[in-house]
């Protein structure tokens, strides 16, 4: 879906983007268990209760599909969604470190996170962020197709950053 969404909204090719489909296209994992994957699950999709922390609903499904549970995971632990913490650690979504999000996710699931999964499922993230905001983004305000220039103007500048993150990324891969 991302390949097509690249070719119909770029305005010229890029070689991240080119190297990139290509690694994802040749190392595709096997998937152990099909799961509902949500698409988009990360802090500010998810309303919760402030008393007990325990989340009351999950918003913003319209990236759905059956795929593998990777998928949410790496999304949810991507730069963009977090920050550090007072002693460097990440914490995914601004919320947990990512050695705790993963060991509460394998205790309450009863499921292993799969490392090499993770980190393809990182990379098809920070391709697809790369996609929204250097291509749909500045598509979408070129041909006027929101009242939000704004915001996808402001996401559009996201897209050298998403890029060099994405090289990054396909480094250690």
């Amino acid at each position: 879906m991302w390949d097509r969404v690249w070719e119909e909204d770029s305005f010229e090719p890029h070689p991240t983007v080119t190297l990139t489909r290509q690694w994802l296209w040749d190392n595709r994992p096997p998937i152990d268990r099909i799961s509902i994957v949500h698409g988009d699950y990360r802090n500010g999709n998810f309303l919760f209760d402030e008393d007990t922390g325990e989340i009351t609903a999950i918003l913003d499904w319209e990236l759905s599909h059956l795929g593998d549970r990777h998928h949410d995971l790496a999304y949810a632990m991507l730069g963009g969604w977090g920050h550090l913490d007072d002693e460097g650690r990440f914490l995914c979504s601004g919320l947990v470190d990512t050695e705790t999000f993963i060991a509460e996710y394998e205790r309450i699931s009863g499921l292993s996170v799969d490392p090499e999964r993770l980190r393809y499922y990182t990379v098809l993230n920070m391709h697809w962020v790369v996609v929204a905001t250097s291509a749909s983004g500045i598509r979408i305000t070129e041909d006027r197709m929101t009242h939000l220039d704004v915001m996808m103007n402001f996401l559009s500048g996201l897209g050298a950053s998403s890029m060099a993150e994405l090289n990054r990324v396909l480094e250690g891969a």
